[in-house]
């Protein structure tokens, strides 16, 4: 195993908290947020921000609940390599051969689509059917009869394995399709083979049996200067393969951690391979796999799931050979989940970078560490990682990789190294420390700051 350094793991993850902290305060659109990570097979870190609802001023709280939408999409093809290894499927059977009436009068290619190619959206299939109002709430969700009516009269829009095409219909046939081979109810299969095996106690299938006193309410972003508003809830009916999970960051860690290598509580190595290569590149950097996409990023192989829903926006990442897994989720659809996920794994993988350094060297390196604000609302933090200090802003969710470098010139100045040309390279920030000897203010290339919040009637803690 490629795994982490748990002690330089546990300096991230304290600046982490901190990165939250500063950025969420800053983000006055984001009701809650809550952040869970972990590290083989335990917790590192979990905390929840804000409120789960702002009428009620309900804080939210590790246990709130979230509608993690397409995350469904990794349970069921979890589901799907289950019944896979149990040999009652294959992959490559037509998807016509389990439901007899997954065929269309006006184009004879459905019959021929198999069930990897639902899993890995390259059916050909419409992405949301031919009336997606539900996303609005203008309607209900398809249910079992909608999907068979609108299978057995669709046309594909591009021949199967031509192209990665994201279908949502194609998941809800893959729900119908475990329904049919296993013998239970989608959600019963759900239970009894993933969220009990796991003991995810904040996870269903759908909104049944979520306890409506942990359920996070979902906001839209107020558009055009409007007051934030809570979207309805709704059922995804026969989407919920799809679309209707319900979990939190904490669950999602314990179940993505199921698809590191090694542990065979779901499904052996050999099936979670095959889930994880990205065959098909997608419009973005990353490839999509069965149900979860791949991406490589500076020598780590992430993969996971991003989810979008009324008012819901979250991500996970995981790398199964480090074994670490992070989760995000926003009640609010005004946030880039999938960027803030990833920040928090650079900054991890920025940790983990740390030359050797003695612990005289870092004593004298750490003294001037802070994060420091300026007049204006400008900050920044200066932070000692390994052998270096690195200074960067943390606002708008930056991370190290447009750290400035510092080396220090005397007991009291840094000289700023490295930095692009439009900053101060070859400039110096001048210390000004307190009797204890902690960081009070800085003048960053002429530039004051202090250690304290500076308001316009002086300094605040």
């Amino acid at each position: 195993m490629d795994n982490l350094n748990s002690k330089k793991l546990k300096a991230a993850v304290k600046y982490i908290n901190s990165w939250l902290d500063i950025n969420f305060k800053n983000s006055p659109k984001f009701p809650g947020m809550q952040v869970a990570i972990l590290h083989q097979d335990k917790i590192v870190y979990s905390k929840a921000f804000g409120f789960s609802s702002l009428e009620n001023q309900t804080k939210m709280t590790t246990e709130s609940t979230f509608r993690i939408a397409s995350h469904s999409k990794t349970f069921t093809s979890t589901a799907i390599m289950q019944l896979y290894e149990a040999e009652k499927l294959s992959l490559d059977d037509k998807v016509s051969k389990r439901l007899n009436w997954f065929k269309s009068s006006k184009d004879e290619r459905v019959a021929n689509i198999t069930i990897r190619q639902l899993l890995n959206h390259t059916s050909g299939l419409a992405r949301d059917g031919d009336n997606s109002d539900y996303w609005q709430l203008l309607c209900d969700f398809p249910d079992e009869d909608y999907l068979k009516n609108y299978v057995s009269k669709c046309e594909l829009f591009y021949d199967s394995d031509e192209r990665f095409k994201y279908s949502n219909f194609g998941y809800g046939y893959l729900g119908l399709l475990i329904k049919a081979v296993s013998g239970l109810a989608y959600r019963d299969y759900m239970a009894k083979n993933i969220i009990e095996k796991l003991g995810l106690k904040s996870t269903q299938p759908d909104l049944i049996n979520v306890a409506a006193n942990t359920l996070a309410a979902g906001y839209d972003w107020g558009p055009f200067g409007k007051k934030q508003k809570p979207y309805a809830n709704m059922d995804t009916h026969a989407l919920s393969s799809a679309t209707g999970f319900c979990s939190n960051a904490e669950d999602l860690c314990r179940f993505f951690a199921a698809h590191f290598y090694g542990n065979n509580v779901l499904i052996s190595d050999y099936s979670k391979r095959i889930m994880q290569h990205g065959s098909w590149k997608t419009n973005h950097d990353d490839c999509y796999g069965l149900g979860m996409d791949d991406v490589e990023k500076n020598g780590w192989k992430l993969y996971g799931h991003g989810g979008s829903l009324c008012g819901f926006k979250t991500n996970t990442r995981f790398d199964p050979k480090k074994q670490l897994v992070v989760s995000v989720m926003f009640n609010t659809d005004s946030v880039d989940a999938r960027e803030i996920c990833s920040g928090i794994i650079d900054l991890v993988d920025s940790f983990q970078q740390d030359n050797y350094c003695s612990n005289k060297e870092l004593a004298k390196l750490k003294k001037f560490e802070g994060r420091f604000y300026s007049n204006e609302g400008g900050l920044v933090d200066i932070i000692c990682v390994g052998g270096k200090l690195l200074a960067f802003d943390p606002l708008w969710w930056n991370n190290l990789n447009r750290a400035e470098r510092l080396v220090v010139k005397d007991d009291k100045t840094l000289r700023i190294e490295q930095a692009v040309g439009y900053g101060s390279p070859g400039e110096y920030i001048c210390y000004s420390f307190d009797a204890a000897g902690r960081a009070e203010k800085i003048k960053y290339a002429g530039y004051t700051m202090s250690s304290k919040t500076i308001t316009s009637n002086g300094l605040t803690s």
